[in-house]
């Protein structure tokens, strides 16, 4: 090397002239002569794959630096491929025969060549790698053209993946299939399914158009990625994207139209919907009125919302209108590229037809809460209102209360019909109607001024009130009345009973008066708008109304010792029955029952096994065991008949003992039978 070459040159292999130094794959003999020889060529440097890279895809794209004095390359994968090039670049496996498996460790060598058939090569550069996870395409091939339809994807096997992931691609952008409403592109996977003939579910590395994503005449891109696991959440990144040219393909059909139904009533929320033909990618719909193109628009899907028309929604006269429309079918994306064979046209009708209004009618009394109501119109999607000021929309019907209403005040209202539920594309509005709110009044008459406690108070109602609010005070006791809890609250206030507390409020005009008091009670009742009545005529404005409650004229009897209210108080029992009924009063009951069973449920008994007694003697004298029979009646009655007597006795005495004022016995003697 770097010799001064001056002598003779020799007839073989390349030479370099005379003088000069020798190259670096140059060598010099002793004789100074300058003989080309590939060993001296320096090796190439990789610059594709980088030596211990990881996760590179496949196809494999190598390259190195040029070498000098080189003429071809010699590069090789053990075991895989071994050929040369005369480019410092090249792909291999580019027609996606699956040399390279994903998730593979490899070597890649490249060797400098003085020959042109990668012969006479200098030393070898070597760069280890491992390839994606991610699966290598395989069809259709990278830049293909004219692809019939319909397209399979396919792939090579990817070792222990649980799941593909795809995107598509159509002229750069993300097909619209994969578009999703925030308008990222999303993927759609390929699980394991088990197709026609197989026993199992598989995970296949293809990919038949059963979507219907392909149209003719486009550019499509797609790329794919393995996934860990099969739910795709745990999958790698992407791989190389492929692209491929569809064919011309056949004309695609006009659609079928489904709905609405033709001369329907429609508001934005329904859809025009239709059946396309396959290998249709998106569909242009015209809409005209009178004739007229009023909106041409595209739709990737076979339906579309009516609200995305606006320009059938931006002009009140456009509600409650006639149009017509029609769908052809588009081989792109853009709803440009379409046949010239169209759908049938339908028509349908827009809501928006002025409502009728029902009540209140015009120029009436009506008392709040106020409802307003009016006809339904085909297709309305909601109402909008104004009424007291107030705008708001509505399903079907209204009501307004305080504080957008008063008492004794004039309002006016009125009603459109809407096609969305915000009441921002509504037609035209109804007709204007007034009414007037009822005074707030408090109530009167009365009822009744005098009756047996206890008692249902009542009033006339007032039209503009929903609710009372009432007061009551015990004013005075009549003569009659001796319970201590009456002259306790004579002169006070008993509903509410404490001052402090709000007075009860109740939507009917009446309550009942649950007393016992005799006497006379005053009492008041205000009318109120609202539940709380924070809405409501001034106590001062309400009359004090009387009501006398008289003394009963009957004295009755029975077993229950208290809480009576219908009657008067019975003399002859050592306790007062109006009393409220208490611990103390169930001695009293046991006593009555008591009473009951031995003086008057027991003689009658007694009377009865009299009777019995006789007729057993009568039809069995001188049988056998009959007196007998009859002593052991008597013995069973007479055992039972000791029984209440003892307790009875027991009773009584234990209530005088405690202090009740009770006589011995009971004053049996005196009860009736």
């Amino acid at each position: 090397n770097s010799a001064d070459c001056t002598g003779r040159i020799e007839e073989e292999g390349p030479f370099v002239s005379p003088g000069g130094d020798c190259q670096n794959w140059q060598a010099c003999s002793p004789a100074q002569i300058c003989v080309a020889k590939g060993s001296c060529l320096a090796p190439p440097e990789i610059i594709s794959p980088q030596n211990n890279a990881q996760s590179v895809n496949l196809p494999l794209n190598a390259s190195w630096n040029r070498v000098s004095g080189a003429n071809s390359y010699r590069y090789q994968i053990p075991g895989i491929i071994e050929d040369h090039t005369q480019n410092t670049s090249l792909v291999i496996d580019e027609e996606g025969t699956c040399l390279l498996r994903s998730n593979a460790d490899y070597s890649f060598s490249v060797q400098a060549c003085l020959n042109t058939d990668g012969t006479d090569c200098g030393p070898q550069s070597v760069s280890n790698f491992k390839t994606s996870f991610s699966p290598q395409s395989s069809s259709p091939k990278n830049n293909a053209e004219n692809v019939p339809l319909p397209v399979t994807l396919d792939w090579c096997d990817v070792t222990n993946a649980k799941e593909y992931i795809l995107r598509i691609y159509i002229d750069g952008d993300c097909h619209p299939y994969f578009v999703n409403d925030q308008g990222e592109c999303e993927f759609l996977p390929t699980p394991k399914e088990q197709r026609e003939g197989e026993s199992t579910s598989t995970l296949h590395s293809d990919f038949p158009d059963n979507h219907d994503l392909f149209a003719k005449n486009n550019r499509y891109d797609w790329e794919l990625a393995s996934c860990y696991d099969e739910n795709a959440e745990d999958c790698v990144a992407y791989g190389t994207k492929f692209g491929f040219f569809t064919g011309p393909g056949e004309a695609l059909a006009a659609p079928t139209l489904k709905a609405p139904l033709n001369n329907n009533v429609v508001n934005q929320f329904d859809f025009l919907s239709w059946q396309g033909s396959t290998g249709t990618l998106s569909y242009q719909i015209t809409v005209k009125k009178g004739g007229a193109i009023e909106a041409t628009t595209k739709s990737y899907t076979e339906n579309l919302q009516l609200k995305e028309i606006l320009e059938i929604w931006d002009n009140p006269n456009d509600f409650d209108s006639v149009f017509s429309w029609q769908v052809k079918p588009c081989w792109d994306k853009e709803g440009r590229n379409c046949e010239e064979a169209s759908s049938e046209e339908w028509q349908f009708k827009t809501t928006g037809a002025v409502p009728s209004l029902s009540l209140p009618a015009n120029n009436s009394q009506t008392k709040i809460p106020v409802n307003l109501s009016w006809q339904s119109v085909p297709g309305a999607a909601a109402y909008f209102y104004e009424a007291a000021g107030k705008n708001a929309t509505s399903s079907l019907g209204a009501t307004i209360s305080y504080p957008d209403v008063f008492p004794a005040n004039s309002y006016s209202w009125r009603v459109k019909t809407c096609a969305d539920k915000n009441g921002d594309f509504c037609g035209n509005w109804s007709e204007a109607r007034s009414f007037t709110t009822y005074p707030l009044n408090p109530p009167a008459s009365p009822q009744p001024a005098s009756g047996f406690l206890p008692a249902a108070l009542r009033w006339t109602p007032d039209p503009g009130a929903n609710f009372y609010q009432y007061k009551v005070t015990y004013a005075s006791r009549a003569a009659e009345e001796t319970l201590a809890s009456c002259i306790t609250k004579e002169g006070q206030q008993i509903i509410p009973a404490d001052p402090a507390q709000n007075p009860p409020i109740t939507p009917s005009p009446g309550f009942l008066f649950n007393e016992i008091c005799l006497g006379n009670y005053q009492w008041r009742v205000r009318s109120c708008l609202n539940n709380d009545c924070s809405v409501a005529t001034d106590w001062s404005q309400s009359s004090v109304w009387n009501f006398n409650g008289l003394t009963p004229a009957s004295t009755a009897a029975g077993l229950v010792p208290c809480g009576r209210t219908g009657s008067k108080d019975n003399p002859a029992t050592p306790y007062n029955e109006r009393e409220s009924c208490q611990i103390k009063h169930l001695g009293f009951l046991l006593q009555n029952i008591i009473d009951f069973l031995l003086w008057r449920l027991g003689i009658i008994v007694l009377l009865l096994f009299s009777v019995m007694s006789a007729v057993i003697a009568y039809f069995s004298l001188g049988g056998p065991g009959t007196l007998d029979r009859i002593k052991a009646i008597w013995k069973s009655f007479g055992f039972g008949y000791g029984i209440m007597l003892v307790s009875w006795i027991l009773v009584n005495l234990v209530l005088t003992i405690a202090g009740f004022k009770v006589e011995f016995f009971g004053r049996w003697f005196e009860l009736p039978f």
